[in-house]
């Protein structure tokens, strides 16, 4: 079926569902649409997931905030938020790489509901007392990955040699088997490469405040509790008591795309979604969906789907006889 626009769910640590499987933790939530993830502890502090959300929130679970965990973050799809300790915000989009030392204390935040990714979480307190073998004799220092990256006091994103990308794609591919061995392999030849790196090309990252992430996100709510409503920036950045080119910026800062396109991909997913699950006239689902023209809708469909709204409802009728 075509994908319903959701809400944020205000789910918590305690609705996560954990299942264990050979060498991995599945964790999945109450709604099986909203994705998993596998969890690997490859060794003491060590720990390797792939991530697949189709959700704005995962929980995570209740613990002391912590500055001594190393998170190295692969971005394959989607978008992810990543809270900083001085209090701004980052993202990291389609195939984007960031290391950071992580408060791990509050929930991961997917902001477009849609993340795949790796993650790797390297406890540095753990480390310490239960040093791994495999990165001791590679001359591997997780220490000295943060000095070099700066990563005290900052969010570190960098711009990856095709030989990286091709590591990471090899691990990602990984994920459907339980072959820990090649994960560890893996993974100390991924931090080998990035502490051997002599001039790494770090990506210039923008960072925004709470209030201005706090902005775009109330925009989003106001701009999707309806879409048949049309909201001008102007209108909205007058609401927010801020200039059109800030509320533009601080949007495309959280969701990764202008007011515009998001808006024109949410509307075309409603029309998807009503398409193929109510008997509305197609005249009536370019109105709910934000267009008076019906001309224009059907185009902007045609575009977005590669066929036009009534061939779209045959062959979705089509599917489920």
């Amino acid at each position: 079926m075509s994908e319903k626009p959701k809400k944020a769910a205000q789910w918590r640590w305690e609705d996560i569902q954990t299942e264990q499987h050979g060498a991995y933790i599945n964790m999945r939530l109450p709604d099986p649409s909203a994705g998993r993830i596998q969890h690997f502890p490859l060794a003491p502090g060590i720990y390797l997931s792939f991530v697949r959300i189709h959700t704005e929130l995962w929980p995570v679970p209740p613990q002391e905030d912590s500055d001594h965990v190393l998170l190295l973050n692969y971005c394959r799809r989607g978008r992810c938020e990543v809270t900083l300790s001085n209090g701004k915000f980052a993202y990291l989009s389609d195939g984007q790489f960031a290391l950071a030392l992580q408060q791990l204390a509050k929930p991961c935040l997917y902001p477009n509901a849609l993340y795949e990714g790796i993650e790797v979480f390297l406890d540095l307190d753990i480390l310490r007392e239960h040093p791994y073998p495999m990165f001791d004799e590679l001359g591997i220092s997780l220490p000295a990955i943060c000095v070099k990256f700066r990563l005290s006091d900052t969010f570190c994103q960098l711009h990856l040699p095709d030989s990286i990308t091709e590591l990471l794609s090899r691990m990602w591919a990984l994920s459907g088997a339980e072959d820990t061995s090649a994960m560890k392999l893996q993974l100390a030849e991924l931090l080998l490469q990035i502490f051997r790196q002599d001039r790494p090309r770090t990506a210039r990252t923008q960072y925004f405040t709470p209030s201005q992430v706090n902005i775009a996100k109330k925009v989003q709510a106001i701009l999707t509790e309806d879409l048949a409503v049309e909201y001008t920036v102007k209108e909205l950045a007058t609401q927010f008591g801020v200039s059109e080119t800030s509320l533009k910026t601080y949007f495309k800062g959280v969701y990764g795309e202008n007011i515009s396109v998001y808006l024109q991909k949410k509307r075309m997913k409603l029309a998807a979604h009503l398409l193929e699950t109510t008997p509305l006239k197609i005249s009536e689902i370019a109105l709910q969906s934000g267009y008076d023209n019906q001309s224009k809708f059907a185009s902007v469909f045609k575009k977005e789907y590669q066929t036009t709204p009534l061939e779209y409802r045959r062959a979705k009728r089509l599917e489920q006889m």
